[in-house]
């Protein structure tokens, strides 16, 4: 059985992914004219919008497969890496002036606290021990 930390996890992260579905999808356009801006992949149209959220979305899904239902201790530190990562990227877009109000820049937000808090899920006590019986 899985510990309650596991299960918190997986709920917060797959609702973080719902809600970034919903952003992507609000925020298709504003993303297509930010390709269209730039020469070198313009041409390529929005199959590069497309297979970048793709990739995405099939490395965050595998991701929490593996921490959630796998025990994969190492699912779980890329996880927090890729969440430390974001973070850096995010501020560096904010000091850029990247911040807007718009209904999918608040969808974001609200994703991206929901995959920090569950994140912190899997470094809880109980998680801990789950994923040392994986070894």
């Amino acid at each position: 059985m899985r510990p309650a930390s596991i299960v918190q996890f997986e709920r917060l992260y797959l609702g973080a992914l719902a809600i970034s579905v919903i952003a992507d999808a609000m925020n298709w356009s504003a993303a297509q004219a930010a390709i269209q801006r730039n020469p070198q992949i313009a041409a390529a149209g929005p199959i590069v919008l497309i297979a970048g959220l793709a990739i995405s979305y099939v490395a965050m899904i595998a991701l929490w497969y593996l921490a959630a239902r796998r025990q994969s201790a190492v699912a779980k530190w890329i996880l927090a890496i890729w969440f430390v990562l974001s973070t850096v990227f995010t501020a560096l877009a904010l000091f850029r002036g990247g911040f807007s109000l718009s209904v999918a820049a608040v969808l974001g937000w609200a994703a991206y606290l929901l995959r920090a808090w569950g994140v912190s899920y899997l470094f809880k006590p109980d998680a801990d021990a789950w994923f040392a019986k994986s070894k």
